[in-house]
C-alpha cells in the first residue's frame, strides 16, 4: 500500500485552498474600502459642521440684513456675483458672504477669508430672509450641499451632504 495522495486529491485541495483564499481576499477587501469610504463621509460632516457654524455665528451677531445687496432664494455657488450682506456692531461690518470656485468667502469689512478645504465643495449654497415685515424678528434660513472628491489610500470616494439651519439675528 503507497502512501500519500494522489493527483486527483491534490487538485481537490489546491482549488478548495484557492476558492477559500478568493473568498476571505474579497472579504478583506470590503471591510478596508469600507472603512476608507466612512472615513472620507465621516470628514465632509466634519467640514460641513465647521463651515455651518461659521456661518451661525456670523449670522447670530449681526443686526441687521442688508436686502439690497443681498441675493436671496439665489444659489450663491451658482450665480457669479451672488452674495448676502450683513450688518454688525462691530468693526467687522459689513459682513458678507459668497461663494467662490466651490468655497465660502466670508468677508469682514473688506477683508475676504475663505472656509473649506479644496477636496470638499459648496455646490449649493441658498439663503431665504424668514424675517418679518415689521422687523421686531429677523431670521435667515440657509441650505448647503457640500461635495467631497477626497482621495482616500489612492481611491476617489464621493460625498454629498446636506446642512440646513434657521438663525434668529440676536444683534437687533
Amino acid at each position: 500500500m503507497k502512501k500519500g495522495f494522489t493527483l486527483m486529491e491534490v487538485l481537490i485541495y489546491i482549488t478548495l485552498l484557492i476558492v477559500i483564499s478568493d473568498v476571505l481576499l474579497r472579504l478583506t477587501w470590503n471591510v478596508i474600502e469600507g472603512y476608507s469610504k466612512r472615513g472620507v463621509i465621516s470628514e465632509t460632516y466634519y467640514i460641513g459642521r465647521i463651515i455651518s457654524e461659521r456661518l451661525k455665528d456670523d449670522l447670530r451677531n449681526a443686526t441687521n440684513i442688508d436686502t439690497v445687496n443681498s441675493n436671496f432664494g439665489v444659489n450663491l455657488a451658482t450665480t457669479t456675483g451672488s452674495k448676502i450682506t450683513l450688518i454688525s456692531d462691530s468693526a467687522q461690518t459689513p459682513i458678507i458672504f459668497s461663494v467662490s470656485n466651490g468655497q465660502l468667502v466670508v468677508s469682514y469689512a473688506g477683508v475676504a477669508t475663505t472656509f473649506s478645504s479644496l477636496d470638499y465643495k459648496i455646490s449649493s449654497l441658498v439663503f431665504t430672509n424668514l424675517s418679518t415685515t415689521n422687523g421686531y424678528s429677523r431670521n435667515i434660513k440657509y441650505v448647503m450641499i457640500l461635495n467631497s472628491n477626497a482621495t482616500n489610500k489612492g481611491k476617489i470616494y464621493d460625498s454629498n451632504i446636506t446642512i440646513q439651519s434657521s438663525i434668529e439675528l440676536r444683534g437687533h
